[in-house]
C-alpha cells in the first residue's frame, strides 16, 4: 500500500514509514463534490525488493502478505490480515478527523501483465478452494467482503460518513456478458481487477459510485455516451449516487489514437450528455498537472 500522509493530518500510525514510500495513495484533505474527502486505498507496497522497505512498514513485518507482481509488491488482498490492515487504517482517520466521506480509487486486484498470472495460489488454497470452484469467484469475493465491511464499519462509527469509490468505467464487455456494455474494453472490473461494481451498487455496499469515463464520445472501443447511458441504468432506482469521472486530463492531447481531445468541444458535449439523464449527480474533474493554464485556447 502506497501512504503518504499529507501535512493537512497530524502524524497517525503510517507517518512512521511516509519518507521511505511517497506514493499513489494517500491521505489527502480536498474539496470533493464540495465535501472533505480522504482518498484511501492502493494495496500495493512500492519496489521490488521487500529488503529496501522501512523495517517497521508492514511488508517487512508480514512478508508472507506480500505477492510480487510486475515490478512491485502487493499485498494479497485474500489475506484476512491484510483487510484487516487496510481496514483499520480507514477507520483510524474516520474516527480521529471530522471527514465528510471516505472515497477509494480504482485499485483492487492489480491490472493485468499479458501473459502472467497474479500468483496467489497459496492464499487461494488456504482461504478460498474450499468455498470457491476457481480463483476469479474467490478474488471477487474478497473484494465485495473489503467494499462491504468498510462500509459497515465506517456507518457504525460515523453514520454520516460516506463512501464511494471511483472504478475503472467497464464493468464487463457485451460480448462476455449480454447485461455489460456495448465496448470491447481489453480489461474491465469484473473479469480482470474482480471489482463487481454491480454487487457493491444492488447490495448498498457503498453511497456513490464514480466511474471513470475517461475516453471521448463515439470511440469505437469505449464509447462516453454508451457507458454514461449504461452506468445510469446500473444505478437507476438504486440508493446509490452516481458522479462521472471525467476524462478533462485528455483535453489538448491524442489518446486512443484519436484527436478528438483537440476539440474544444469535446468535454462541454460531455457535460451537457451527463444533464441529460436524471440519475447523473455530478461530475470529477480532476486536472492536478495543469492548473493555472490555458488547456483550450
Amino acid at each position: 500500500m502506497h501512504l503518504r500522509i499529507s501535512r493537512a493530518f497530524p502524524p497517525l500510525f503510517f507517518e512512521q514509514w511516509r519518507l521511505q514510500l511517497p506514493g499513489h495513495a494517500e491521505f489527502l484533505s480536498q474539496t470533493f463534490f464540495l465535501h472533505s474527502h480522504e482518498w484511501k486505498l492502493r494495496q500495493t507496497a512500492e519496489k521490488s525488493d521487500i529488503d529496501n522497505l522501512p523495517e517497521s512498514h508492514p511488508a517487512r513485518k508480514h512478508p508472507d502478505w506480500v505477492i510480487p507482481y510486475g515490478q512491485q509488491l502487493y499485498f494479497d488482498p485474500g489475506i484476512p490480515g491484510v483487510q484487516r490492515f487496510v481496514i483499520d487504517g480507514i477507520m483510524e482517520v474516520v474516527k480521529n478527523y471530522d471527514i465528510d466521506a471516505v472515497h477509494m480509487d480504482d485499485y483492487f486486484y492489480p491490472y493485468k501483465i499479458a501473459g502472467v498470472p497474479f500468483p496467489d495460489e497459496i492464499s487461494y488454497q488456504k482461504y478460498g478452494a474450499d468455498r470457491f470452484a476457481n480463483v476469479e469467484d474467490w478474488r471477487r469475493d474478497n473484494v465485495n467482503n473489503l467494499v462491504k465491511n468498510i462500509n459497515e464499519e465506517i456507518k457504525a462509527e460515523k453514520s454520516y460518513v460516506k463512501f464511494g469509490i471511483s472504478p475503472f468505467g467497464v464493468w464487463r464487455n457485451k460480448a462476455v456478458d449480454p447485461t455489460g456494455s456495448d465496448t470491447a474494453a481489453g480489461q474491465t472490473n469484473y473479469d480482470d481487477l474482480y471489482a463487481d461494481t454491480r454487487t457493491w451498487i444492488n447490495n448498498g455496499y457503498i453511497d456513490y459510485i464514480a466511474p471513470q469515463l475517461y475516453w471521448n464520445i463515439g470511440l469505437p472501443v469505449a464509447d462516453y455516451a454508451k457507458l454514461l447511458d449504461w452506468w445510469t441504468k446500473e444505478v437507476e432506482g438504486k440508493n446509490v449516487q452516481l458522479y462521472i469521472g471525467q476524462g478533462d486530463y485528455k483535453i489538448n492531447t491524442e489518446s486512443n489514437g484519436v484527436q478528438n481531445w483537440f476539440n474544444p468541444e469535446e468535454m462541454p458535449n460531455q457535460l451537457k450528455l451527463n444533464r441529460t439523464y436524471k440519475e447523473f449527480d455530478g461530475a470529477c474533474i480532476s486536472v492536478p498537472k495543469i492548473y493555472g493554464k490555458t488547456l483550450l485556447g
